[in-house]
């Protein structure tokens, strides 16, 4: 998304360092660690997820048991004044809808959301 959101401007004389700060990214679940911190070196100004990581743990899907928001805070503030800012980090956006989505994904046993049908479960 990112590296996507890059290519929409041009890059000859524009500044992205001040830019990122003002843009919100979205994402189904919870960012792995990996991914927090290329929005964080990125400077996005927020991220907002519905599906956390103990969330995802639970509904046995593989994940890396450290939170986003321990991910931007280890990077920011006092541990780093020249970062200037905390990426914020906005959970369970639409949780009831979206825990649905991945209950039915991971787990065989949980009902289908509206709208959609299993087929050649495993």
């Amino acid at each position: 998304a990112i590296r996507n959101c890059a290519r929409q401007f041009p890059s000859n004389g524009f500044n992205y360092a001040g830019f990122w700060q003002f843009l919100s990214l979205y994402t189904t679940a919870e960012s792995c660690p990996m991914c927090a911190s290329a929005a964080r070196w990125a400077r996005v100004g927020e991220v907002v997820w519905s599906v956390s990581i103990p969330r995802l743990l639970a509904s046995t899907r593989p994940q890396i048991r450290i939170r986003a928001a321990e991910i931007s805070f280890q990077s920011s503030g006092d541990q780093n004044p020249s970062w200037g800012f905390q990426t914020r980090e906005i959970g369970d956006f639409l949780v009831s809808i979206m825990n649905s989505q991945f209950d039915w994904q991971f787990n065989a046993s949980a009902p289908c959301p509206s709208g959609c049908y299993r087929s050649n479960v495993i």
